[in-house]
């Protein structure tokens, strides 16, 4: 089994990992303990093998959900990949992968490439002519 979830690179430390692209929709993890009701809080702990300094997830309900702890950025990494285990403190489950694609922000300023032109304007020139064209 595995679950997909969405962040955007601009989202702030805090924010709970979406289920779609649109980021509409809290990514919601289910944990069960089949010895507790269905109803109750089943009181396992979750945890991520890897990337915990960078998600974590909350540990009651029985919806969890993934936050996120530091800042992402779509062009140092475009995916995260981790394994999540669930425990009521004797067993374990098997283990889920969770996928999340960091979505694209407008996040750079745009720049000039570095470009070196040297243009020579004539004193004859008249007003309005154009010196240079930047494509």
């Amino acid at each position: 089994p595995s679950y997909q979830g969405y962040v955007s690179e601009s989202s702030p430390v805090g924010t709970t990992i979406s289920a779609s692209s649109n980021l509409t929709a809290p990514l919601g993890i289910i944990a069960l303990d089949n010895d507790i009701e269905e109803s109750k809080d089943p009181l396992v702990t979750v945890t991520l093998d890897d990337l915990s300094t960078i998600f974590d997830i909350t540990q009651t309900g029985i919806t969890r959900y993934l936050r996120l702890l530091k800042p992402v950025d779509r062009e140092k990494q475009m995916t995260y990949t981790f394994t999540m285990m669930a425990s009521d403190g004797i067993q374990e489950s098997m283990r889920v992968t969770v996928n999340i694609l960091v979505i694209d922000a407008n996040d750079n300023t745009p720049i000039f490439g570095e470009v070196s032109d040297t243009v020579e304007v004539f004193t004859d020139m008249q007003p309005g002519k154009t010196v240079l064209q930047v494509v």
